[in-house]
């Protein structure tokens, strides 16, 4: 060790052998005052395997949703035009339905004003 290295620079080099040791060294008094030690810290578990953030699990059902690069595969693509053309389909078929029973209104109530008797006024 040269005179220019402290400890804490050279222990900074030197990646955590397991998960224990950084949560040692995260309960310490010195983690809690010392913003150099934290960064010591920081630095140590950048250089770790199976420490901190590479201990990670995905917990997302295989399938549920994959973004690759912020693109939509094509499958994905064409799924949602699908139920984009359903839900005109949909629209379309509802209007069309609401006319034909507007259209079906308007006739009976013309049948029924055409049904009535004529009353015919007679003088005597």
């Amino acid at each position: 060790m040269t005179n220019q290295e402290t400890p804490l620079a050279y222990y900074s080099t030197l990646p955590y052998a397991d998960q224990f040791e950084l949560v040692q060294d995260m309960a310490s008094a010195r983690y809690k005052s010392s913003p150099a030690f934290r960064d010591c810290v920081a630095a140590k578990v950048a250089l770790s395997t199976g420490i901190g953030t590479d201990d990670t699990k995905n917990l997302t059902p295989p399938g549920l949703m994959t973004l690759e690069t912020g693109a939509i595969t094509a499958a994905e693509n064409a799924s949602e035009a699908a139920q984009q053309q359903r839900m005109i389909d949909t629209v379309e078929r509802l209007t069309n339905a609401r006319s034909a029973e507007e259209q079906a209104a308007e006739e009976r109530a013309l049948a029924a004003l055409t049904a009535q008797p004529s009353v015919t006024i007679r003088n005597r």
